[in-house]
């Protein structure tokens, strides 16, 4: 709470002020600041300078001359995203960080108590998981690849000799790769 002497201006709250401002103070805490205003120049100040910004934002809302873009939304939405940032605590990264170093140690003191402790066996068995998962991956994409080269030759099988054909399986692999991109790009983590 605000002190109603002004010696100690370091301990002035400004959300005080805003709760003032915004009638959220009870009578009796009401008058306290109001009694602090008239000793207190930096507080007044401060209170002018929310009333006379809740001011313009008010006039500024009720003018309707000034329309807002289509796109309005999504172009604060993204800034939004954009600036996230500073909003974390330092406390924040360092309970995380710890939580990560725990889930480091519980995964290592898996990986190593299970059978002897020879770190060469340890080694080719992690490089023979990852190759297992890598094998997997390029088997994947090879799958698909020959998935669409065979899509692509039965849709071009009789197209040779028709122009139109051709146009119109161009647009088919187009209109399938767009929905693919599309699809991979919506899975991502949601916004606000």
């Amino acid at each position: 709470m605000i002190p109603s002497k002004p010696e100690n201006i370091a301990s002035c709250s400004t959300s005080d002020i805003s709760a003032y401002v915004d009638g959220e103070l009870s009578a009796d805490e009401s008058e306290r600041l109001e009694t602090h205003f008239s000793v207190c120049i930096p507080c007044r100040t401060e209170l002018n300078r929310q009333k006379n910004f809740l001011n313009f934002l008010d006039a500024s809302l009720e003018s309707e001359s000034d329309e807002l873009p289509p796109d309005f939304t999504k172009k604060i939405v993204t800034k939004a995203e954009s600036g996230v940032r500073g909003l974390r605590d330092g406390r924040e990264w360092t309970n995380a960080a710890a939580i990560c170093l725990v889930m480091l140690i519980a995964a290592a003191g898996v990986f190593f108590s299970t059978g002897s402790f020879d770190p060469y066996t340890r080694v080719v068995s992690v490089f023979d998981r990852v190759l297992a998962v890598s094998t997997a991956a390029v088997h994947f994409v090879y799958s698909v690849a020959l998935s669409i080269a065979i899509v692509v030759k039965t849709l071009t099988h009789n197209v040779s000799s028709r122009p139109m054909l051709w146009l119109a399986a161009a647009i088919c692999i187009g209109a399938m790769f767009f929905i693919a991109r599309r699809l991979v790009r919506d899975r991502g983590p949601r916004g606000i």
